[in-house]
């Protein structure tokens, strides 16, 4: 009993002793680990604001069908009349299109119109086109939406751009008057007169004033702000469909010839697989029309962070390199000053493989611990410093740094630092196997 607690005592002070150098001998793993972790923290804050505040707000499976010779340059002519329009064919095509889930159809009323208004005694009045698209559309943009409708004899419901708000509210300011905010211009009424060439059948609420040498008819109709969106870049106003397409057809013999009463200017579709956008694209070309999509924009927010990433593996893998190389040399040199000790193994009988084995055994057991404390002083650094990144780093302000603190990291944390050290100890686990005593002896 006495001999069998001694040989016990003796082998694990030996195997203490074993660990406790290739602890020494491993210290750089630590690093690795803990760089690692703080990468991981970082890349993962920046990927969730990046998310949330980019691809978040992007409709990805949303695009814009233009006709092809609309310039992005010049948001005036796209909204007045003498922009590029869409041919009927191209409605019908893209309508029988399968590979949308839904087409909105955003047009334009095709008769002048002035909107006017007061506001602290100041009246004004402007020509401004004024657009429609199917109520649809606003379902998850905008509050109400199934309200936006037009029923006659009551007040034209409204959306204004949002950048309107925006000039009305600096004007008001350097005039040190109250400025506004969405909810306090809801309902705000307002009047627009609709200029045809002949009057218009009967339109409840309508009041139809012809001029003199009765070239022009004015049809004036009150209005209501709805809200403001930023759906769109033309400029101008957007009223309900049936509203449009009600007044066209009560004006389209006002010409003296038939009229539709408005024009077709572009669609709003979200596509079935985003994977298919290319084959999508390629038949609207085909068709003369042009795509605007979101997709460009996640796509570059993508390859930006593929370009990090393979910066950042590249300068860790060159880390793991030189750590493997320094463990390496390390480990030799720990072969060779213990090497009477495995020359006397291998005497008592001790097999090469189990020498081996028991060498990548403890250098995987240090390894393993190495990860573990890398793993708790990653989180401990980040979680430190992210109170001072946004100090030193302006830009990057709205970012929510949080560490990574997590099983999944915990596991590839301990387990990359256990395989690095095992591996660093192969070669070196493979001459301790094969010293002979002798030679070790007359060293």
């Amino acid at each position: 009993m006495i001999h069998l607690l001694r040989s016990i005592y003796y082998g694990l002070r030996s195997s203490f002793k074993s660990i406790l150098t290739a602890f020494l001998s491993s210290f750089g793993i630590l690093f690795i680990i803990t760089f690692l972790i703080i990468y991981l923290s970082f890349r993962t804050s920046i990927r969730d604001f990046i998310d949330e505040n980019l691809l978040g707000s992007l409709e990805i499976d949303e695009i814009e069908i233009l006709p092809l010779n609309e310039k992005d340059d010049n948001v005036y002519a796209a909204s007045s009349r003498q922009g590029a329009k869409l041919t009927i064919d191209q409605v019908k095509a893209v309508r029988e299109m399968d590979d949308f889930l839904e087409v909105y159809t955003l047009i334009m009323l095709d008769y002048r119109v002035r909107l006017r208004g007061e506001m602290f005694g100041n009246r004004t009045s402007m020509i401004l086109p004024f657009f429609a698209i199917e109520p649809e559309f606003f379902r998850n943009k905008m509050p109400d939406w199934e309200q936006f409708y037009y029923k006659p004899g009551r007040p034209v419901k409204m959306i204004a751009p949002k950048f309107t708000l925006v000039m009305l509210n600096n004007y008001l300011y350097f005039n040190g008057l109250p400025q506004f905010k969405i909810k306090d211009l809801k309902g705000f009424p307002m009047e627009i007169q609709i200029e045809t060439k002949r009057p218009p059948r009967s339109i409840p609420g309508a009041e139809i004033n012809e001029s003199k040498d009765e070239s022009k008819t004015h049809t004036e109709l009150e209005v209501s702000m709805f809200n403001f969106t930023n759906i769109t870049e033309r400029i101008g106003a957007i009223v309900p469909m049936d509203f449009v397409t009600y007044f066209a057809k009560k004006a389209e013999v006002s010409s003296g010839r038939w009229k539709r009463g408005y024009q077709y200017l572009q669609f709003f579709a979200r596509v079935k697989d985003i994977k298919k956008l290319p084959e999508t694209v390629d038949k609207l070309e085909k068709l003369g029309l042009q795509v605007k999509s979101d997709r460009g924009i996640a796509d570059k927010a993508n390859q930006v962070m593929k370009i990090i990433d393979a910066f950042s593996i590249t300068i860790i893998g060159i880390l793991v390199l030189l750590t493997i190389v320094s463990i390496f040399n390390a480990n030799l040199n720990v072969v060779y000053l213990m090497s009477h000790k495995f020359s006397l193994t291998r005497i008592l009988g001790v097999t090469k493989i189990r020498i081996i084995l028991t060498f990548i055994f403890e250098a995987a057991i240090v390894g393993a611990i190495y990860g573990i404390i890398g793993y708790y002083a990653g989180n401990y650094l980040f979680s430190y410093a992210a109170d001072y990144i946004s100090g030193f780093l302006p830009d990057i302000a709205g970012v929510k740094f949080v560490a990574q603190r997590n099983t999944e990291v915990f596991m590839l944390s301990m387990g990359l630092s256990a395989l690095v050290s095992a591996a660093s100890a192969l070669v070196p686990a493979i001459f301790a196997s094969n010293i002979n005593l002798f030679k070790a002896v007359r060293r």
